[in-house]
C-alpha cells in the first residue's frame, strides 16, 4: 500500500479512530472519579462527550462518503448515513437526558450500605437483630433506581414491626439469616421474600401469628455466631439460613480459614478475633484463577476493546437489550480494580470457580468449610429446639440461561468445564447425609423464567433477585416446607 492510499485512509477512518480514543478518556474519568458502571456522572461532560464525538461521526461519513465515486450513490449513501446517525444521535440525547434526570432524582436516597451499622466487616457487631441500624427508616434506592420504603424496628430486624425476646403465646417464629438477599437488597419493605413469606403463612394459618425476622448476617460463620450470642434470645422456631452461592461459600471459607476471624471449639461454638481481619480475605485469593484448559483463546482482544467502548453508549444498550435480554454476571474483583482476566477462582460475585467440574483443591476446601458450618448450625439448632431450614440462592446465570451465554462470552469460559449445578448438588447431597432440611429453587426459578420470561435479577448484571425475584422463591419455599412447624 503506497504512502498515499494510506494516507487516504487515515484521513477518512481518523475521526473514528478519535472517537474511541475520547471514549476511552472517558472510561478512564469514570474509573477515577465516577463509579465505574462505565458513564461519567456528569451532565455536562456527557454532552461534551457526545457532541464531539457526534461532530467526528459527521466528519467520517462524509469522507467515507467521497470513495464511492458513482455520484448518484453516493448521495442515497450519504443521505442514508446521515439518517441513521441522526437517530443514533437523537436516541444517544435522550437516553442521556433521561439517566441524568434519574440520577438527580436519587439525590439524598440512601443506599444498601447505608443501611448497616458499620462500614466494614472488619468489625462484626452482629448483636440485636444483626447488621442492620436499628430504627432505621428512610426510603432506599430501588432496583430500578426508584425510591422504595425501607425500615428496621429497634433490635435492627428489617421488619416494620416491633418484636420482644421472649416470644409471645402462640406465635410461630422464623428466624431469617442471610445476606443482602435476605436483607432485601435494592427491594420495598414489603417485598423481600421474608415479608412475603410472612404474609402468606399469616394468610394460610390465620389461627395463629407467624413472625420471620429478617436478620442481615453477611454469611453464615458469622450467621452462627450471632445465632449462638444472640439469635437464640429471640426463641425461633425455625432457622432459615439463606446460602447465596455467589459468595457465602467463599465468605465461608475466609471466615473460618486458620488465619480467619473465627474459630470453632470443641463444644461447636464460635470464637471471634477481629484482629485477624486483615490476616486473610479475598485479596490473599485474588491470585488464584482459573486455569487456561477452560478457558478459550481470547485473541487479540479487538472485540473486547469494541465493546468497552459501546458500553460508553446508552443506545448501544438500549438496543442490546431489546434484541438480547441477556447479561454477564459482574466481578467483584474488577469492581475493586484487581486485574479480573483470568477470571478468579473464589470471586465473591461470580463465582465461577465453585462451578467447575474438576474443582481446585482450595475450592473443595471451601465446600468442606461450608458443610461443616452447616453440621454446626444443625446442632445447635437442635439445642435450642429450632429446626433448621436451609435455602439456597442461584445464580442468574442458573436461572437465566442467556446469561449464561453472555457469561460465557465475557469471561472467554469453555462451557464444557462448568457443571451449572455443582454447588447445588454438593450442599444437597450434604444435607440429606445429615438430615437437614434443604430448599432449592433453582429449577422451579429457572422453568418460572421460560415460562414467563420475567427478569428475576436486577439489570446490569447484578447477582440479586429483584421483586419477581423474591416472589418466586417466597412462592416456590411456601410449597416445598408445607409442614414448617
Amino acid at each position: 500500500m503506497s504512502s498515499k492510499t494510506k494516507s487516504a485512509y487515515l484521513k477518512v477512518f481518523g475521526p473514528l479512530l478519535v472517537i474511541f480514543f475520547l471514549s476511552f478518556i472517558e472510561w478512564c474519568i469514570d474509573a477515577y472519579v465516577g463509579n465505574g458502571d462505565g458513564y461519567v456522572e456528569s451532565y455536562g461532560i456527557d454532552i461534551f462527550f457526545l457532541s464531539v464525538q457526534a461532530l467526528l461521526l459527521v466528519m467520517f461519513l462524509f469522507r467515507l462518503t467521497g470513495m464511492i465515486g458513482n455520484r448518484k450513490h453516493q448521495f442515497v449513501f450519504l443521505l442514508t448515513l446521515i439518517f441513521l446517525a441522526l437517530c443514533f444521535i437523537a436516541g444517544e440525547t435522550t437516553l442521556r437526558i433521561l439517566r441524568w434526570k434519574d440520577l438527580r432524582s436519587l439525590d439524598g436516597l440512601a443506599d444498601y450500605g447505608d443501611t448497616w451499622k458499620l462500614p466494614s466487616r472488619s468489625q462484626v457487631n452482629v448483636s440485636g437483630g444483626g447488621y442492620l441500624k436499628p430504627d432505621f427508616k428512610t426510603s432506599i434506592i430501588g432496583e430500578n433506581g426508584e425510591p422504595v420504603a425501607y425500615a428496621t424496628n429497634a433490635f435492627g430486624f428489617r421488619n416494620s414491626y416491633e418484636v420482644t425476646k421472649n416470644k409471645p403465646s402462640g406465635t410461630q417464629r422464623i428466624l431469617s439469616l442471610g445476606d443482602s438477599f435476605n436483607a432485601g437488597y435494592r427491594i420495598g419493605q414489603t417485598s423481600t421474600y421474608g415479608a412475603l413469606i410472612e404474609q402468606s403463612l399469616n394468610r394460610i394459618h390465620p389461627d395463629r401469628k407467624h413472625e420471620v425476622l429478617i436478620s442481615c448476617i453477611e454469611e453464615p460463620v458469622t450467621g452462627l455466631y450471632y445465632l449462638q450470642h444472640d439469635g437464640k434470645e429471640f426463641q425461633p422456631d425455625v432457622v432459615l439460613l439463606g446460602i447465596t452461592l455467589g459468595n457465602d461459600i467463599a465468605q465461608s471459607y475466609v471466615s473460618l480459614h486458620p488465619d480467619g476471624m473465627f474459630a470453632v471449639t470443641d463444644s461447636g461454638l464460635l470464637t471471634l478475633d477481629t484482629n485477624r481481619y486483615e490476616n486473610f480475605g479475598f485479596s490473599s485469593l485474588a491470585d488464584e484463577k482459573i486455569g487456561n484448559g477452560c478457558l478459550q483463546n481470547k485473541g487479540t482482544g479487538a472485540g473486547d476493546v469494541a465493546m468497552k467502548v459501546l458500553s460508553h453508549s446508552h443506545f448501544f444498550h438500549f438496543l442490546r437489550h431489546l434484541f438480547d435480554p441477556g447479561v454477564a454476571i459482574l466481578s467483584w474483583y474488577e469492581a475493586k480494580g484487581y486485574t479480573w482476566y483470568p477470571p478468579q477462582t473464589h470471586d465473591p460475585a461470580h463465582a465461577l470457580g465453585y462451578f467447575m467440574k474438576e474443582s481446585t483443591p482450595s475450592v473443595d476446601s471451601a465446600y468442606a468449610v461450608l458443610t461443616h458450618t452447616l453440621l454446626l448450625y444443625r446442632q445447635y439448632c437442635e439445642r435450642i429446639n429450632a429446626r433448621l431450614v436451609v435455602a439456597v440462592f442461584p445464580q442468574r446465570f442458573q436461572v437465566q440461561a442467556e446469561d449464561w451465554e453472555q457469561t460465557i462470552q465475557r469471561y472467554h469460559l469453555k462451557a464444557d468445564c462448568f457443571d451449572l449445578f455443582k454447588p447445588n448438588t454438593v450442599i444437597k447431597a450434604f444435607c440429606e447425609q445429615h438430615r437437614i432440611q434443604l430448599v432449592d429453587p433453582t429449577d422451579a426459578m429457572k422453568n418460572a423464567h421460560i415460562n414467563t420470561h420475567i427478569q428475576l435479577y436486577i439489570k446490569g448484571g447484578d447477582m440479586h433477585w429483584n421483586a419477581s425475584g423474591n416472589r418466586e422463591f417466597a412462592e416456590y419455599f411456601i410449597q416445598s416446607v408445607p409442614d414448617l412447624y
